[in-house]
């Protein structure tokens, strides 16, 4: 019932209009569409939209009528007039987003059908056009998971990559590519050639770059597998760089693995063994990222690295601290049970 409550409100907020008024028939036409999708009779809804769509002549609603009839008839198993639907909507739609939006969705059906080079072909025209968008991040991705799908040993991933790679170099998509490429040589055993990949990702430094976290975490973490501390530290202070930098507007240097990445340097600091050095490190990752996660993990590292150099008095501060502002977790717990031997 409150599916349907739903669905009712959803369809009467798209059919309302303010300043322009709908035809009846087209009202009532996408009305009837709404209760037989209700009814799960999709044919049937997928012509009422059908029918929607020649009793407008407002562009914005006959492209969404057009798109609701391709979902329909999809879902009643005819993807034939479902792709045709999509394709009329990607060659002829007047709303950009609608206009994406079938196109992602023939992307699907291209797939399902095994018109694979078609749907990558598409899938890159729509990244192309709409790099910076969510919708040509999803083009690439759908892409990516299709081609695995079929050929797990990456080599049908990393073509479309290499195709995609041409035509997305210059746009903030190309890091992203980077990275897949990446992921896909470490599984072919070829790591030596994954770094080159990440390398690459990280050509353009953040801000201008999304991805600049999330490649020099994995280029990070492939360089400690390959037994390269001191590089791996140095990629690590190279993508911390902007996060400590006072050029950026506040708030706005605080990617997601910037938190992960200050961590990091200080476990890679003690695997070099310059532990004072790692004891700072974790004590900067606790005062600079106010709001991660990681803050209690960074003070139980801090004091554990103090008690190495043989700096109770001060481990014992860092783990007051850490019993007094994390007294809910695991954490905070340990360090009230440690806190029992530094009055000793």
């Amino acid at each position: 019932m409150k599916r349907l409550q739903l669905l009712a409100v959803v369809h009467f907020l798209w059919l309302s209009g303010c300043a322009y008024q709908r035809p009846e028939s087209f009202v009532r036409a996408c009305a009837e569409a709404a209760r037989a999708t209700s009814a799960g009779r999709f044919a049937e809804a997928a012509r009422a939209y059908d029918r929607a769509v020649s009793t407008t002549d407002r562009p914005l609603d006959r492209d969404e009528a057009v798109y609701r009839a391709g979902q329909a008839w999809r879902r009643s198993g005819d993807t034939v007039t479902a792709l045709a639907r999509f394709e009329w909507l990607a060659r002829n739609g007047d709303d950009a987003t609608r206009r994406t939006r079938g196109e992602l969705e023939a992307v699907r059906i291209y797939f399902d059908r095994g018109q694979w080079d078609r749907a990558e072909q598409v899938a890159i025209e729509v990244a192309a056009r709409q790099p910076s968008m969510g919708a040509g991040r999803r083009a690439i991705e759908l892409s990516l998971i299709e081609a695995d799908s079929r050929d797990q040993s990456g080599i049908a991933a990393i073509s479309l990559i290499d195709r995609a790679w041409l035509r997305l170099s210059r746009t903030e998509l190309a890091a992203m590519l980077d990275i897949e490429r990446a992921r896909r040589l470490v599984l072919q055993g070829q790591p030596e050639q994954a770094v080159i990949a990440l390398e690459r990702s990280l050509r353009w430094r953040y801000p201008q770059n999304p991805r600049w976290d999330d490649g020099s975490w994995e280029l990070s973490q492939l360089l400690l597998q390959l037994n390269r501390p001191d590089q791996a530290l140095a990629v690590i202070n190279r993508a911390l760089e902007p996060a400590e930098s006072l050029a950026l507007i506040p708030g706005s240097s605080v990617r997601p693995r910037f938190p992960q990445l200050a961590l990091e340097r200080g476990r890679v600091l003690e695997t070099l063994g310059r532990l004072p050095e790692a004891a700072t490190a974790y004590r900067a990752m606790y005062n600079q990222f106010a709001h991660s996660t990681l803050r209690d993990d960074a003070l139980e590292q801090e004091a554990r690295v103090l008690r190495l150099l043989g700096e109770t008095a001060r481990a014992c501060t860092v783990d007051q601290q850490l019993a007094r502002d994390f007294s809910q977790t695991r954490r905070g717990r340990a360090a009230s049970e440690r806190m029992r031997s530094c009055s000793h």
